[in-house]
């Protein structure tokens, strides 16, 4: 999860999507129906799965350059890290799942000569170093009865900056809970609300909502990780689809920029991807996600140290491109 700092009408609309999807990844289902809750949560029950689990999930994103919409430049983004995450069960029914994230952006923005002079997006932008991420995380998850009622309840405390910002000046925090139900075999639905700290403005509330529809023995419907999901199971180790979604990122800029130190940015866009998710191997422990499309809604905002929006640029689609792994022992 990041924490997003949106100032339009747009802005807000995709907060409210991506927010509204964070309960869901706790929720969200390789499986059936019958699977309302975090399938590791799920499986924590049976006795023949191992107690505590180790995730390794590497992954790579790429962004290709993407105009601002005013003409002032263009930006290219690659992120690279990982997350690791145990799984522990706790109790017959509960899960408690610890991690920690650390990712490296990189932008590559380019000036147009005629706009060089200017104080815009892509002028401070060519000022920025990598910016470095690191993010701790729980989440608890319980099957609280034989129908498929479930418990979700979480947070995380995380750090974004370029390199040189202290991470107490770039925290964020976050914590989330609610309940799912199963309606029936092909319905599952829940409720839940989140409280989420930014960095240059008052914690927001957000409600949580999720649902998830069988369509057919292979067609799924589903809210997923901060989006939806079109899901086509090809095979009972692979699946493809369509997935729109919303993503996000807020950083604190070092100091050492000219035109507006220590302040902050924050992006957003909706990437709307063909994607391949399939386990490798006979073992089954690994997986692999790849996908490819196109990043639509793109936006920029630029925050002073006093928390005041100097700059609100939007960014032209573009195509992009992810590759990921799940490992676990």
């Amino acid at each position: 999860m990041k924490t997003i700092i949106p100032c339009s009408a747009r802005s807000i609309l995709a907060m409210s999507l991506f927010l509204g999807a964070i309960a869901p990844m706790a929720l969200a289902q390789d499986g059936g129906a019958d699977r309302a809750v975090d399938p590791e949560a799920q499986e924590a029950v049976r006795p023949e799965r191992p107690g505590v689990t180790i995730t390794l999930n590497p992954s790579v994103w790429y962004s290709a350059e993407r105009d601002y919409d005013t003409g002032v430049g263009d930006v290219e983004t690659t992120k690279l890290g990982g997350e690791v995450t145990i799984g522990l069960p706790i109790g017959d029914r509960g899960r408690l799942n610890l991690g920690v994230g650390a990712f490296t952006t990189d932008y590559d923005v380019t000036v147009n000569p005629a706009f060089a002079a200017g104080v815009n997006a892509a002028t401070i932008g060519t000022q920025f170093d990598e910016v470095q991420e690191l993010s701790f995380n729980a989440m608890y998850t319980r099957v609280l009865d034989e129908q498929g009622t479930a418990l979700f309840v979480g947070g995380r405390i995380g750090s974004a900056s370029e390199g040189g910002v202290d991470f107490d000046d770039a925290l964020v925090w976050g914590a989330f809970g609610g309940l799912s139900w199963r309606v029936n075999e092909q319905f599952t639905f829940g409720l839940g609300v989140g409280v989420f700290s930014r960095l240059e403005d008052d914690v927001r509330i957000i409600p949580l909502p999720q649902f998830r529809y069988t369509i057919d023995e292979r067609w799924t419907l589903m809210s997923e990780g901060p989006g939806v999901k079109l899901d086509y199971a090809w095979k009972d180790d692979m699946h493809m689809g369509v997935f729109a979604r919303f993503e996000g990122d807020d950083f604190r800029i070092e100091t050492t920029n000219t035109i507006v130190p220590g302040g902050a940015v924050s992006n957003s866009m909706v990437p709307i991807t063909y994607y391949l998710d399939t386990k490798l191997g006979d073992s089954k422990n690994i997986a692999l996600f790849a996908e490819v499309g196109v990043v639509v809604a793109g936006e920029t905002e630029i925050f002073n140290a006093a928390g005041n929006v100097v700059v609100e640029e939007d960014i032209d689609p573009g195509v992009f491109a992810g590759l990921s792994l799940k490992i676990r022992f």
